[in-house]
């Protein structure tokens, strides 16, 4: 009976909840999302026929080429060697689902995964401990800040410093890389709370507006080491 009357105060519940626009709401906001998500996976790219490249490579490519913020998470292994092989794509008729459908294809260690407006390119076994480390708060004020300095800021944070001890981890380099296009002055300002380092680096690349970040980390020879590249445009 106890079981009954809770059902029946839970319908009710909903009912109300609904009758005051909040089911509406909720669905208009799904629906939009789910359109914006198509938006951006439905963007033409350009990628020219290329020859022996690595597949994230392409990826980067891609996610350039549509003007599409993300980032791509490498964790090579030491004794792997890329196979040299032949890429070829339609230069004006692929969007940018199909590019990236077509890349995985060929890469079966790597997924790609939408959020928020950014593409991520993670391997299948998941993603390295640094990048789920949490930060409570993270903030960026200061003028002409860049997507390069912005990460280096990201990478001092307490708990980032903190954890690269834990892991043992060294950086091997930050490197900024400038696509076609004239250079512009940058201003990364944001104001972060309860976020992974991933998330960090998405909402930098975000704010840029199609900027690509690619985090590598190896274990090879004794030595743990990290490195991240920004290709911007």
């Amino acid at each position: 009976m106890n079981n009954k009357r809770f059902a029946i105060a839970s319908l009710i519940f909903i009912l109300v909840l609904c009758s005051t626009g909040v089911c509406q709401t909720t669905a208009k906001t799904t629906s939009l999302q789910a359109t914006d998500d198509e938006q951006v996976l439905g963007r033409k790219v350009t990628l020219h026929e290329t020859k022996n490249v690595q597949p994230w490579i392409l990826f980067r490519d891609a996610l350039n080429s549509a003007r599409v913020p993300g980032g791509i998470v490498l964790m090579p292994e030491c004794s792997h060697v890329a196979a040299a092989k032949n890429y070829s794509f339609a230069v004006s008729t692929l969007k940018l689902r199909d590019a990236l459908e077509a890349v995985t294809s060929l890469d079966d260690q790597s997924n790609w995964v939408l959020q928020n407006g950014t593409i991520n390119i993670v391997p299948k076994s998941g993603e390295p401990e640094l990048l789920k480390v949490k930060l409570a708060h993270f903030q960026l004020s200061k003028p002409g800040t860049s997507v390069s300095l912005a990460s280096g800021e990201l990478f001092r944070t307490p708990e980032v410093t903190q954890a690269l001890e834990h892991l043992q981890l060294k950086n091997n380099g930050t490197h900024l890389i400038i696509g076609g296009g004239s250079w512009r002055q940058e201003d990364i300002s944001l104001d972060l709370h309860d976020v992974t380092v991933q998330e960090a680096l998405n909402a930098i690349a975000t704010k840029h507006g199609y900027a690509v970040w690619s985090y590598s980390e190896s274990h090879c020879n004794g030595k743990n080491e990290y490195s991240i590249d920004w290709v911007t445009r």
